[in-house]
């Protein structure tokens, strides 16, 4: 059995924080219905999966399921936008709190 590894699980944890700010830098952090985050996640989940078959190195995989990562964590850090259209600003950032506790990140 692989040991466990905290050094690697907090550089992937630190890449996974910067590719999302990254994304939502370039992209913006409006809310996503659940069709487009399957969209986006298809397309990232695919991109790891051409990185694989092209046998490219591990580096490069590791890059691609970092934005797997990032996408699953962005889809629930800000919400489903048919899921909770009935709210707004500080309405869902209290749904997040009761859901996800009181660290929720903003």
């Amino acid at each position: 059995m692989a040991a466990y590894n905290a050094e690697v699980r907090a550089r992937f944890f630190e890449d996974v924080t910067a590719e999302l700010d990254h994304a939502y830098a370039k992209h913006g952090a409006d809310l996503w219905g659940r069709h487009e985050f399957y969209g986006v996640l298809a397309e990232e989940v695919d991109e790891v999966w051409d990185a694989i078959k092209k046998d490219l190195p591990l580096d490069d995989v590791y890059k691609e399921a970092v934005q797997v990562a990032a996408m699953c964590l962005r889809f629930f850090e800000t919400g489903d936008r048919y899921g909770e259209n009935e709210d707004t600003g500080e309405a869902q950032e209290r749904k997040r709190a009761e859901r996800w506790g009181k660290d929720w990140p903003r």
